[in-house]
């Protein structure tokens, strides 16, 4: 190549570095408006040690900014609080914050949203749309309280609450809700509606109090309730097609308990409950089932078991009117054992029937009866136990019994 021969200019470019998220914030007419963009931000929106109406926004991760910095404390909040934050995996912790409102919407993305120790006039509502999500409201007063997800695994804690209610709604997947207060009874709460999707749904309740109706629906899956320590209004649970396993346990309602499953391995134990209602417990399954009902004091019991070999015991119980138990068919074994009791009067004060469906059923029965009983065994071979410390007030009837011991 020649020294008159043409060789291309390279000329330098400006340096473009990524970018990391950054997230507005402003206070409008003493509203609170946070706007984050598609990037994964991460903030944290406190009030410690600022004057009242102050509030601090900053970064997390130490590379979210706040209109362009590492953090910024803004005056003049006495109104809603509204954040959105956009798509992206977004994290969010409020502390302490004081509003007339609260909207927190995580948009699309594995979210990881914190409420803190806040107080709201008026609703607090939290929302997100598809991904994994972490949601959290902790110690905090709002008029209501509404969580929802669109879709994907989610983790759901509330805890410590204090509202009129508490309304959870999730699309399909894997959704665990829980609802936790403490051993002092720092959980004040009117009433609690949960709707899930399809997915393995799981249920949580410790040290609550609730004072009104506690509602649970799923749809297809595995579903799990556990409610313990606890004073409800009452309860009514319903596990849609799967398998179901529900505990209950040392608590009080003022109504009743209703758990209800359509398809499913099935097992329902509840054991130290005080209600002023009834237990009634709806299996439709076509597999194995168990329903244990112990040391409780209800007004009325219900059971009806599904289309297999089903378990129902009831054991020292105290019923003041009418117990009833159904088995469908298959081989089924039923056990109304009241013999350790305390009431020396009676345990089964009113009616009692068991009713037997098509198989091979085993009828056990101990204790005191006070009221009319009624054992029918159904189509099949079917056995009545009288065990140790059986007493009748009024002579029983058992039609399709076909043995005794």
């Amino acid at each position: 190549m020649g020294a008159d021969s043409y060789l291309p200019a390279l000329e330098r470019l400006e340096s473009r570095l990524l970018l990391a998220g950054d997230v507005s914030a402003v206070i409008l007419g003493g509203a609170l408006k946070v706007v984050g963009d598609t990037a994964d931000n991460a903030i944290q929106i406190d009030t410690d040690g600022l004057a009242q109406g102050q509030v601090r926004l900053y970064s997390l991760d130490g590379t979210t900014t706040v209109n362009g910095l590492d953090s910024v404390t803004l005056d003049g909040l006495t109104g809603r609080v509204d954040i959105r934050m956009g798509d992206g995996s977004d994290q969010v912790v409020m502390h302490g914050v004081t509003g007339k409102s609260l909207r927190l919407d995580g948009g699309a993305g594995d979210n990881n949203l914190q409420v803190l120790s806040c107080t709201f006039k008026g609703s607090l509502q939290v929302c997100t749309l598809t991904g994994t999500q972490n949601i959290a409201v902790k110690d905090t007063h709002a008029s209501t309280m509404r969580v929802s997800t669109g879709g994907g695994d989610s983790e759901i804690l509330v805890h410590e609450p204090v509202t009129k209610s508490v309304n959870v709604r999730n699309k399909d997947g894997h959704q665990v809700v829980s609802l936790y207060g403490n051993i002092d009874g720092d959980c004040d709460v009117g009433s609690v509606n949960v709707k899930n999707g399809n997915g393995d749904n799981e249920f949580w309740m410790e040290f609550a109090k609730v004072r009104g109706k506690v509602s649970i629906s799923n749809r297809q899956g595995n579903d799990l309730l556990r409610v313990d320590d606890s004073t409800l209004g009452s309860l009514a649970f319903s596990g849609g097609t799967g398998n179901l396993w529900a505990n209950v346990t040392k608590t009080t309602f003022k109504g009743s308990v209703q758990v209800k499953n359509t398809n499913g391995a099935d097992t329902v134990m509840s054991d130290s409950l005080q209600l002023g209602g009834a237990i009634k417990v709806q299996l439709k399954t076509t597999q194995a089932g168990s329903v244990e009902i112990t040391n409780c004091a209800v007004a009325q019991l219900q059971v009806v078991t599904g289309q297999s070999d089903d378990t129902v015991t009831v054991k020292n119980v105290n019923v003041l009117r009418t117990t009833k138990v159904q088995t469908n068919a298959g081989s089924d074994q039923v056990t109304l054992d009241n013999t350790a009791t305390n009431d020396t009067t009676s345990a089964f004060k009113g009616t009692v029937m068991v009713k037997a469906g098509i198989g091979d059923d085993g009828i056990h029965v101990g204790g005191a009866f006070g009221g009319k009983a009624t054992f029918d065994g159904g189509i099949g071979s079917d056995t009545l136990e009288e065990m140790p410390g059986l007493s009748w007030v009024k002579t029983p009837t058992m039609p399709r019994v076909e043995a005794f011991s």
